[in-house]
């Protein structure tokens, strides 16, 4: 960092940056920063999880009708599926197009 090849504003971008964690170790700020940021996750956690969505954690005791596992997977997938188009992705990117899907669905099914 040099004074001499710095323009003014990034002097004052550096004085605030500064300014902001000093005042940031201050444990009254410390905490209303904390408790932001723990109102800030809450609320981001609400807005993405659906309280109805059914999670399987484990394998069920006993098996069940193949017919039954098919609809049921189908039934979460046009869920998810609605999800993905509104928008609500996950980390993974795929292509949306269903002749894409189509051609990976019988290329899992060929093993």
């Amino acid at each position: 960092w040099s004074l001499y090849h710095t323009s003014w504003k990034e002097v004052q971008g550096k004085i605030m940056s500064v300014m902001v964690d000093s005042l940031s170790e201050l444990p009254f700020v410390r905490r209303e920063i904390e408790k932001e940021e723990r109102k800030m996750k809450a609320d981001l956690e609400a807005s993405i999880k659906d309280p109805n969505r059914k999670i399987t954690l484990t394998l069920p005791e006993h098996g069940m009708e193949a017919k039954l596992l098919i609809a049921d997977l189908q039934k979460r997938g046009k869920v998810e599926d609605t999800k993905w188009e509104n928008g609500m992705v996950s980390g993974t990117v795929y292509c949306g197009e269903s002749s894409h899907t189509d051609l990976l669905n019988a290329a899992y099914a060929a093993f």
